[in-house]
């Protein structure tokens, strides 16, 4: 029997935008129907917690599969559970002044390499800050009295394309404490 490995997929655009609303019941069935085992999603914004063999590129197959299922294409990006410990216990967002308007975000991206952008880049009018850039991996901060989160999200996709999705630093949270109540 082949040992099974702990992933979680973050799918962009879901409920979201101009795609059609997916029921999260759906989005469980196709990731079940294409052979992941414990599938469990999180909260209605394209979090997947999954097992699978081995540890495989999923990304693509799964953007394909999904186009086929739901008629329309979304970047995936899939962390192994190592991955998303490692991001938890860095803390991201230590020494940050978190007020009642500020938003924390992490967001992932299949892009590998940091664009032209010199970071941190902050945009005074818009109310935000892209603080740095790491192995696929985007920490950023809104604050509300100033900006609202979709021009942040405006700027990261002209500066590292589309091919990302985003959360909140609270939803990471929820996904990994779900994950450790489930003897992960």
């Amino acid at each position: 029997m082949l040992s099974m490995n702990r992933y979680v997929a973050f799918l962009r655009g879901i409920n979201s935008g101009s795609n059609p609303t997916l029921k999260m019941e759906t989005l469980r069935k196709i990731f079940e129907d294409a052979g992941f085992q414990s599938v469990k999603t999180v909260l209605a914004s394209g979090n997947v917690i999954f097992d699978a063999p081995g540890e495989d590129n999923f990304e693509n197959a799964l953007e394909k599969e999904l186009e086929a299922k739901l008629g329309y294409r979304m970047a995936v990006i899939v962390l192994s559970l190592a991955e998303i410990k490692r991001l938890i216990e860095s803390a991201p967002f230590a020494g940050i002044d978190v007020t009642p308007t500020t938003r924390l975000y992490i967001t992932f991206t299949k892009s590998k390499k940091a664009p032209g952008l010199i970071l941190p880049f902050s945009n005074a009018d818009k109310g935000f800050t892209i603080l740095d850039f790491d192995r696929g991996v985007i920490r950023s901060i809104v604050d509300l009295k100033k900006g609202i989160t979709p021009d942040l999200m405006s700027a990261l996709d002209k500066h590292f394309g589309k091919s990302n999705t985003a959360r909140n630093w609270n939803t990471i949270e929820k996904i990994f404490s779900i994950i450790k109540q489930n003897g992960s």
